[in-house]
């Protein structure tokens, strides 16, 4: 791939010439200074990811100083994160395998960027600190930078930061939830596929349209670090998974009948039984363990989340956000669905579906969010993933029965 000559303000970038990775030069200027950074670590609190029962999850919310939405805060062009959010990429753009990350931190009104950029074709690692402040567009452009921003890694991961961050906040508005962008240069277009949900820039996968061999940026993971854990973003490494050996996924036929628990209605079969031992009412389907696959609703507050009717879809971040590296983002799909009522019209509501990796098993999770005046019901579905994904018409089946009041 010929290089195309960066941005003008970006002269310094010169020294390194590409040949083969795609540009990095930014759409946004780099004011560059060498300075001292005091990094401090906002306390934010994390909480364990239990089949996606967002009671759990609510512990985020009541301890966390900013919640992980988009908060619209004009002062800073990074309104869209949270203190202590990180993201990790896969960057393979051009033959190179590097594993990049960003954290954000936010204290006493400056925005910092935390950048580690570890090759993982020899190990070698180099890291920087930059503020991040508002341009005239209201874009971000870097404040002061520690670390030797004549290095070559340092050259391409701030344009990268400028670019990803600019071009959510540029097309974030002309999609609903998930959306595919294009960014147009000069002699080719960059694909990306934003989902709102996701951590950090908000997309899994950034492409060359048309050019399979140029190789891709991708999300590996992310989430939100607490005080103390600034040594597991630093430390991070690539997420290998190996699948557990396939388990007899056979489901036996058994009658049908009508069940009815925190205030959902559904047609399950004799495999299922209730149970409430995690806090909240479900049934258990029972075939080849104790809990194959799980069925249960909770009842909560929009208000408390800071969340409307329209967007109560990014309540779904905590869920992501809060999975770390047990959640394969790729799978990760938000909708707009409707669940029937027991009398009136279906109610609109927004459908979570993942995989979530745990201690070598997979799981499938579907999350069903039904807004209904400044309140909501969270119907959570989790199954091990060999099961789910043989007998799908099995579970589908399933989910046109459910039914609120």
């Amino acid at each position: 791939m010929p290089f195309l000559p960066p941005h003008k303000s970006l002269n310094f970038l010169h020294r390194r010439i590409f040949t083969s990775l795609w540009p990095i030069h930014s759409r946004c200027p780099i004011a560059s200074a060498n300075s001292y950074l005091f990094l401090y670590i906002v306390p934010f609190y994390d909480g364990y990811m239990r089949q996606f029962a967002w009671l759990a999850l609510a512990l985020i919310c009541g301890c966390a100083s900013q919640k992980p939405w988009d908060f619209r805060r004009p002062e800073t062009p990074l309104e869209f994160l949270s203190s202590g959010e990180f993201a990790y990429y896969h960057d393979r753009r051009g033959g190179s395998n590097f594993f990049r990350g960003y954290l954000f931190v936010s204290q006493d009104g400056s925005d910092m960027v935390i950048s580690r950029n570890l090759n993982l074709k020899d190990g070698r690692e180099e890291n920087f600190v930059f503020t991040v402040k508002a341009g005239e567009d209201g874009l971000p452009v870097a404040g002061d930078i520690q670390g030797d921003f004549n290095t070559l890694e340092f050259q391409q991961a701030l344009p990268d930061f400028l670019n990803h961050a600019g071009q959510f906040l540029r097309t974030r508005d002309r999609y609903d939830i998930m959306g595919e962008m294009e960014d147009a240069w000069e002699n080719y277009k960059l694909t990306y596929r934003f989902n709102k949900v996701l951590p950090f820039f908000r997309f899994s996968s950034v492409v060359i349209k048309g050019n399979k061999t140029a190789g891709s940026y991708t999300l590996a993971y992310g989430g939100i670090i607490g005080a103390g854990e600034f040594d597991m973003f630093m430390k991070a490494l690539p997420v290998s998974r190996e699948q557990s050996p396939a388990r007899n996924t056979a489901i036996p036929k058994k009658t049908e009948g009508p069940v009815s628990f925190g205030g959902l209605a559904a047609v399950l079969d004799g495999n299922w039984s209730y149970n409430e031992s995690l806090g909240f009412p479900g049934y258990w389907l029972s075939v080849d363990s104790p809990r194959d696959s799980q069925l249960s609703v909770e009842r909560g507050n929009l208000e408390v989340f800071g969340l409307g009717t329209d967007n109560a879809y990014l309540f779904f971040r905590y869920l992501v956000l809060a999975a770390r590296g047990s959640i394969d983002v790729e799978s990760v799909r938000v909708s707009r669905v409707s669940v029937s009522r027991t009398a009136g019209k279906p109610a609109p509501a927004f459908q979570l579906e993942c995989y979530l990796w745990d201690q070598g098993l997979k799981n499938y999770q579907r999350a069903l969010l039904v807004p209904e005046a400044g309140e909501f019901y969270m119907v959570n579905f989790s199954s091990q993933a060999d099961f789910y994904d043989s007998n799908r018409s099995y579970y589908e089946k399933i989910f046109r029965s459910l039914s609120l009041p």
